[in-house]
């Protein structure tokens, strides 16, 4: 057997002996007593992130900077695993090669702004969820054109 069935094992048969413990010393002494045993459980979130997807560098030509923004579709393709009902956030983080960015995450569009920002994701009884991400990036005065490290970080947690 696998270390990570036996250790699962080891588990439910402590959680089982816990049980029949507290059943044990709470039933009732005497005949015809009644008892009531409440039990409740409190499921902790996780949540995994996995980038299938993400751009690596930025190409910026003459026509962007003069425009101020470039769009980059589909730059960032990630799956989030949580199960969280109450949702989860998505960090956005940028460099000073952009002054703003508008995130489109599966057609829902944030603007952050600042250095960055947090995007909430909603809820949903999916664990695991595709994130098509796109970005609008506007671009800081004095830039020109070349190619540049990608300049978003992006990062899911739980709320």
């Amino acid at each position: 057997m696998k270390l990570t069935t036996i250790n699962k094992m080891k588990k439910t048969t402590c959680t089982i002996g816990i049980l029949l413990g507290l059943l044990f010393f709470s039933a009732p002494a005497f005949a015809g007593d009644s008892g009531v045993v409440n039990v409740s459980a409190r499921v902790l979130g996780r949540l995994s992130q996995t980038f299938v997807q993400q751009q690596a560098t930025l190409n910026l030509n003459p026509e962007d900077i003069a425009k101020g923004y470039i769009d980059v579709p589909a730059a960032t393709v990630m799956t989030v695993n949580t199960n969280a009902r109450e949702g989860y956030f998505l960090h956005v983080g940028m460099q000073n090669l952009i002054r703003e960015v508008v995130v489109t995450v599966n057609g829902r569009s944030v603007e952050v702004s600042n250095g960055g920002g947090m995007v909430r994701q909603p809820g949903s009884n999916l664990k695991q969820k595709t994130l098509q991400i796109s970005y609008r990036l506007y671009l800081t005065d004095g830039i020109v054109a070349g190619t540049y490290a990608w300049p978003v970080s992006i990062s899911a947690s739980l709320i």
